[in-house]
């Protein structure tokens, strides 16, 4: 700070918040030396913090009304067949949410609008077409280069 022409004791009292990239002793160890009020997680405060125990926003529902299992496969036109018999047709080979790979499929809107089966296997009365997430594989989480 003073090479910034700040004042030596301009840090003094003054409150620090970092992200969980930067716990280290030496860090810590400038903190105090500064006299600043730091907050710097570890990068595993998250599983600890009860706060964070329920799922992310973005994780795919895992109680749909219908179960993949429900639908049928037609590898002659690469997607499946809902139990109203109409196509849900492959809209991303490998869709990753998170750490999961899976292949998403979806019917047309037309399809859904008029199916008797659509209070049945739709979310809402808002949605207007099925989208069927099928499960191919679990990787590993990383965090991405800076």
């Amino acid at each position: 700070m003073q090479a910034l022409g700040l004042g030596e004791e301009y840090c003094v009292g003054k409150i620090l918040s970092a992200d969980s990239n930067y716990p280290s002793a030496e860090h810590l160890q400038t903190c105090a030396q500064e006299k600043l009020d730091a907050y710097i997680p570890d990068n595993q405060c998250r599983q600890r913090d009860p706060r964070f125990a329920a799922p992310e926003p973005h994780d795919p529902p895992t109680d749909e009304k219908l179960m993949v299992a429900e639908f049928t496969y037609d590898p002659a036109q690469e997607g499946y067949r809902c139990p109203a018999g109409k196509r849900l047709k492959l809209k991303a080979r490998r869709h990753q949410i998170k750490h999961i790979l899976y292949s998403r499929y979806e019917a047309t809107e037309a399809d859904c609008r008029g199916c008797a089966l659509r209070e049945q296997w739709l979310q809402s009365p808002e949605t207007r077409r099925k989208h069927l997430a099928v499960f191919l594989e679990r990787g590993k989480r990383h965090c991405p280069s800076r």
